[in-house]
C-alpha cells in the first residue's frame, strides 16, 4: 500500500471510529489498566494503540508496531526476533 494510500485509510478510519465507537468499547474488555505496558503488534493504523495509551494514561506506556513496517524484506525467524527485542526494550524503559 502506498504512502498515500494508508493516509486515506486513517481518515477513514478516524471517521469511522467517530461515527461507531466499536474499538473505543471493545478494548474496554481488554483488561488494560492505568500504569501497563501494552505493545500492539500488526497496529496498522494505529486504532486501537490510540485507545491502548488512553487506558494506560500517564504512567503507562502504549506502542504499536507495524508488521509493514518490520517485516518488510525480512524472514519469519527475524520477524520474530525483532518483535521479541522491542518487547523487551518497551518493558524495560
Amino acid at each position: 500500500m502506498s504512502g498515500e494510500s494508508f493516509k486515506h485509510m486513517i481518515v477513514i478510519c478516524k471517521i469511522l471510529d467517530f461515527v461507531f465507537p466499536y474499538v473505543r468499547r471493545r478494548v474496554k474488555t481488554f483488561g488494560i489498566s492505568e500504569g501497563m505496558t501494552v505493545v500492539d503488534y500488526g497496529c496498522g493504523t494505529g486504532r486501537y494503540t490510540a485507545q491502548f495509551s488512553r487506558l494506560v494514561g500517564e504512567r503507562g506506556k502504549g506502542k504499536g508496531l507495524s508488521s509493514r513496517h518490520v517485516f518488510h524484506h525480512q524472514k519469519p525467524t527475524d520477524f520474530l526476533k525483532e518483535l521479541h527485542r522491542i518487547t523487551k526494550k518497551t518493558a524495560a524503559s
